[in-house]
């Protein structure tokens, strides 16, 4: 992830002396960053982490910082959509990829131009949930994997030969989740 993360900050952050270079003025930029806010402390790590390789790498660029703001991931692209061409926009945003639909539609996001790139050094089905009519519109960050945590008591060998077989002995099983509203931390069988 934190591999993922600086290559997708390098990529947004790369114009900057080009964009700096427009306006005749040397002032600091700052880069918005909407993240859920359990994110936030680790992001700042590689953050800073990534803005002294960025000054050491180019020590005549201009200065940056970066602020991280709160956000929920599921609901990101909502909110968005509310302060669309108000000029409070942020430059990057964590959302969720079953929400790039309506994130397209909405004209919120546009196009990756360099989607070889992205499609290179990701995994396929992250760069397909990204992407809508096999146009891609935003930087997979991480791809989940599930885990499966059960009570040996309730589930046999037989109930985890497949998914099918699982949901069909789902009856059995009770449901013990950390966040009862997320689906990344819960889903019914």
């Amino acid at each position: 992830m934190k591999r993922k993360l600086i290559n997708s900050l390098s990529m947004a952050l790369i114009a900057l002396p080009l964009l700096a270079g427009c306006s005749g003025e040397t002032e600091a930029i700052k880069l918005v960053v909407w993240e859920d806010q359990s994110n936030i402390e680790m992001l700042e790590t590689i953050a800073d982490e990534f803005i002294a390789f960025y000054k050491r790498t180019y020590p005549s660029a201009p200065s940056f910082t970066i602020e991280f703001q709160s956000q929920s991931e599921k609901s990101a692209v909502e909110r968005l959509g509310t302060i669309a061409n108000t000029g409070t926009e942020p430059d990057i945003v964590a959302f969720t990829h079953d929400t790039t639909a309506t994130a397209a539609a909405a004209k919120l996001f546009a196009p990756i131009s360099y989607s070889y790139e992205v499609s290179s050094n990701h995994n396929l089905e992250a760069v397909g949930a990204f992407s809508i009519g096999g146009v891609l519109y935003a930087y997979p960050n991480v791809t989940e994997s599930i885990t499966l945590m059960y009570d040996k008591r309730k589930v046999d060998a037989a109930d985890l030969a497949s998914f099918s077989a699982l949901k069909t002995s789902g009856e059995k099983i009770g449901l013990t989740a950390q966040e009862v509203d997320s689906a990344y931390y819960m889903w019914g069988l």
